[in-house]
């Protein structure tokens, strides 16, 4: 179901979940009505339709037989096929739009992002005026894989076969991966490892392609006991990385050979941890991702134990500042400061299932670590007495000056023998 994000989500980051340039489903549009749009959404619009003609115009040139007219009657008849199914995909109560308005919404959008797999990069930059240049193909990877922007798959599915009569639905995925620079990620690696180990015929949209990709298919996922989800009882880390680190616990990057992995794991008193880059899209592909696993179970919660994980560890700047110089964190957008707040802030409202999630045998790990009476020990000792650099500084002098002491005295005692 694509629906609303509630409001216990969205907390005061409603930018993180709108769109920059382009509206894609009927979520966005003022009233739920076709015409009515943001004025900062309108351009796109008029682009649409231009993609549109061009989609029918190369599928026309592909085929003698039928003219680019023949070509978009045989897409919208396809499509009004499609619309109910469509419409049951969205939550009713949250937009108000006629059937007709629908239909044309998802020719519209459909036939674009279609499009728009097939120009991709250069060719497309010359369709956009130049005052949008700039970061236009960022901004459109971002808003397509918004949670409250998007239709269903099949919707493209049935827009392409319409234009390329020999294509199936593995080569509008191949144009959609391609697109998303899930580079990685192949066809046969989707219908193999995700599509039939879990029972699902198609994607159900974008968002999902790019969750599927991003989260589901991380390599690698770990031990065997920690890939799957198993019931333990545990209690959740109670403590920051710098508390841990007084506990003894060191921090050290994980080298995996994919550049998407949530591996984390727990070893000798160290937690291994992939490297993450914090940048300026962060947090809108991160709540989104989120939002859309706390939509329905069918997505897992794999990619929430991960980011709950993270803000575990981390609580003020100096978490963040231990992480950076254990080369876990990329710091990319700005103070430490500013990716404490990210972190601490993106779990608000997250509903997660503390004993049910991939990383519970790391938590127990962890957890009996600390609990160790020579760890608890140490951990009571140097946050008493070693809590800062001047602390540690007067010890060792205390040391030095005992040292002499000691050896002055040994020295006296050897002089006043021989004196004897």
């Amino acid at each position: 179901m694509l629906c609303k994000i509630p409001n216990t989500i969205r907390a005061n980051h409603e930018k993180e979940y709108e769109p920059e340039i382009i509206a894609i489903g009927p979520y966005h549009r003022n009233g739920g009505h076709l015409g009515q749009i943001n004025p900062r959404l309108k351009h796109m619009e008029d682009l649409k339709l231009k993609f549109l003609n061009d989609l029918c115009k190369a599928a026309a040139n592909n085929n003698e037989d039928i003219t680019k007219e023949d070509v978009l009657k045989n897409i919208t008849t396809a499509v009004q096929e499609k619309a109910i199914d469509a419409r049951k995909k969205y939550s009713e109560s949250s937009f108000n739009m006629c059937t007709e308005d629908f239909e044309k919404m998802l020719i519209l959008d459909g036939s674009f992002i279609v499009e728009l797999f097939i120009k991709r990069k250069e060719i497309f930059l010359n369709e956009i005026p130049i005052k949008f240049l700039h970061n236009a193909l960022n901004s459109l990877n971002r808003d397509l894989v918004l949670f409250e922007n998007q239709i269903p798959f099949f919707i493209l599915e049935t827009i392409y076969c319409c234009c390329y009569q020999t294509s199936n639905d593995k080569n509008i995925i191949k144009l959609a991966l391609d697109f998303l620079h899930l580079h990685e990620i192949s066809w046969e690696m989707l219908s193999e490892e995700y599509f039939r180990k879990n029972n699902i015929d198609t994607v159900r949209h974008l968002l999902d392609l790019f969750h599927v990709c991003f989260v589901i298919l991380a390599k690698p996922i770990g031990k065997g006991k920690n890939s799957t989800h198993q019931r333990y009882r545990t209690s959740m880390i109670t403590s920051t990385a710098s508390e841990l680190k007084e506990h003894g616990i060191q921090f050290r990057k994980k080298g995996v050979n994919s550049s998407i992995s949530y591996d984390i794991s727990f070893k000798n008193g160290i937690i291994e941890i992939p490297h993450v880059n914090i940048a300026d899209r962060t947090s809108s592909v991160y709540r989104n991702l989120l939002a859309l696993e706390q939509s329905c179970r069918c997505h897992g919660n794999k990619f929430t134990s991960y980011v709950v994980f993270m803000d575990d560890l981390i609580d003020t700047a100096d978490d963040v500042t231990l992480l950076t110089k254990n080369k876990i964190l990329d710091n990319n957008i700005g103070s430490v400061e500013e990716v404490a707040k990210l972190v601490n802030e993106i779990c608000i409202g997250l509903s997660h299932n503390k004993n049910h999630h991939y990383l519970v045998e790391v938590y127990n790990e962890i957890n009996s670590y600390c609990g160790r009476p020579i760890n608890k020990w140490w951990a009571k000792l140097m946050h008493n007495y070693f809590d800062s650099p001047w602390t540690i500084i007067s010890l060792f002098g205390v040391c030095v000056l005992l040292t002499f002491t000691i050896i002055q005295t040994v020295y006296s005692i050897k002089s006043f023998n021989n004196e004897n």
